[in-house]
C-alpha cells in the first residue's frame, strides 16, 4: 500500500479560525443587544416617570428628590383625592370656587386646631394636609398613599377598623381617639421616625361616597395636649380643672364661667358625679378604664345658665393617680 492511499481519507490540516469563535462572538453580541434594549427600556422608563412626577402638584424642588416608588405611591393618592372630591364635593368642583374660596383656602388650615385626613376604606392616608409637620413632625409627601395602620399604635388598629367599617350610617359621625406617631421632640426638634414616641390625637369626620368601593372617611385630626404640657396656652373654647380621686373638684379656672355660668370657687368640693347628664355614665365609666392609655373622653355637664344640658367636648387628662384634669 503507497503512501499516496493512506493520505486520502484524511482531512487537510485547518488554519482558519477555531470552530467555537463564532458561536462566541454570537453570544457576545446578543448581550450586546440586551444590554442596549434594558438601557432604551430604563431611558423610556426614567422619562415616563418625569412625565408621570411633573404632573404632582408639588414643587420642583420637592419633586427632584421622590424616587420611582414615591412618584407611584403620590401618584395613586392625587388620583383617589380627585375621585373623592368629585363624589363629595361635586357641587364645589361645578361651580369652579368663587375670589372668595381662593382667598379662604390659605386661611383654613390656620383656623384649625389640628390637621386634615382623608382614608379609605382599607386604611390607607389617600390624603392629609401640609400643617401635620407642625403637629406631628411627619411630612406630608411621606404620609400620603402610605397605610394608617403605620403611623399609630398597635393597639389601636380595632378603633380605626370601627371607625372604617362601622354598621351604622355613613352620615353618622365617626369620632375615636388614636395614638399617632410623632417625631417632634418637647424642644420642638425632629427626630427619625425610628425613634418616634406616640401622641394622642382625636379624629372626628365623616363618610363620604355612595358606593362601597368608593368611601372615604374625611376627618379633622386634633393632638390633645399631654398632661405634662397641660400648662401651654389652651384655646378658648377650653377651661382647666382638678379632681381628687372621689372626683370632687380641687380646682377650677375662671373660664368655666363662660361655659357654664359657674363662679370657680362655687365648684370647688362639688363632685363631678353630680354635674354631668345621667346618660353619660356610661362614657364616665368608659374614661376611668382608657384614661391610662389615652387620657380622652366625650360627655356633658350641666350648664345652670341654660338650665340645661349643654353639649360640651371634654377630654379627661391623668395627671397622676391621684388627680384628673378635666379641661372643657
Amino acid at each position: 500500500m503507497c503512501l499516496k492511499t493512506n493520505l486520502e481519507g484524511l482531512a487537510p490540516p485547518s488554519h482558519g479560525v477555531p470552530a467555537f469563535t463564532k458561536p462566541q462572538k454570537t453570544s457576545e453580541k446578543r448581550k450586546e443587544n440586551s444590554r442596549v434594549a434594558a438601557r432604551c427600556r430604563r431611558d423610556k422608563e426614567s422619562k415616563l416617570f418625569d412625565e408621570l412626577a411633573n404632573q404632582l402638584p408639588l414643587p420642583t424642588q420637592t419633586i427632584s428628590q421622590l424616587d420611582k416608588a414615591s412618584i407611584m405611591r403620590l401618584t395613586n393618592s392625587v388620583l383617589k383625592t380627585c375621585l373623592l372630591c368629585q363624589a363629595g364635593f361635586s357641587k364645589a368642583i361645578e361651580s369652579q370656587g368663587s375670589k372668595l374660596d381662593e382667598e379662604m383656602d390659605g386661611l383654613h388650615l390656620k383656623a384649625l386646631d389640628g390637621f386634615l385626613l382623608a382614608l379609605s376604606t382599607d386604611g390607607d392616608i389617600v390624603y392629609t394636609s401640609e400643617n401635620i409637620s407642625t403637629f406631628l413632625g411627619l411630612q406630608q409627601i411621606d404620609v400620603m398613599g402610605q397605610s394608617l395602620y403605620d403611623y399609630t399604635h398597635p393597639c389601636d388598629h380595632d378603633e380605626v377598623r370601627d371607625m372604617m367599617t362601622s354598621k351604622t350610617t355613613t352620615s353618622q359621625p365617626r369620632h375615636a381617639f388614636l395614638r399617632f406617631k410623632c417625631t417632634l421632640t418637647p424642644k420642638g426638634r425632629s427626630v427619625n421616625i425610628k425613634s418616634a414616641t406616640y401622641k394622642v390625637v382625636q379624629v372626628s369626620g365623616e363618610l363620604v361616597g355612595k358606593k362601597e368601593e368608593q368611601t372615604w372617611l374625611v376627618a379633622l385630626a386634633t393632638p390633645v395636649p399631654h398632661p405634662s404640657n397641660i400648662e401651654i396656652p389652651l384655646n378658648k373654647q377650653t377651661f382647666v380643672s382638678r379632681h381628687s380621686l372621689d372626683m370632687k373638684f380641687t380646682y377650677v379656672d375662671d373660664n368655666v364661667e363662660g361655659f357654664c355660668g359657674y363662679v370657680a370657687d362655687e365648684l370647688v368640693g362639688r363632685s363631678l358625679y353630680e354635674m354631668h347628664h345621667a346618660l353619660d355614665s356610661d362614657l364616665v365609666k368608659d374614661a376611668y378604664k382608657i384614661c391610662d392609655v389615652l387620657y380622652s373622653c366625650d360627655l356633658r355637664l350641666y350648664n345652670q345658665v341654660a338650665q340645661s344640658i349643654a353639649n360640651k367636648c371634654a377630654q379627661v387628662l391623668c395627671f397622676s393617680q391621684a388627680f384628673l384634669s378635666l379641661p372643657i
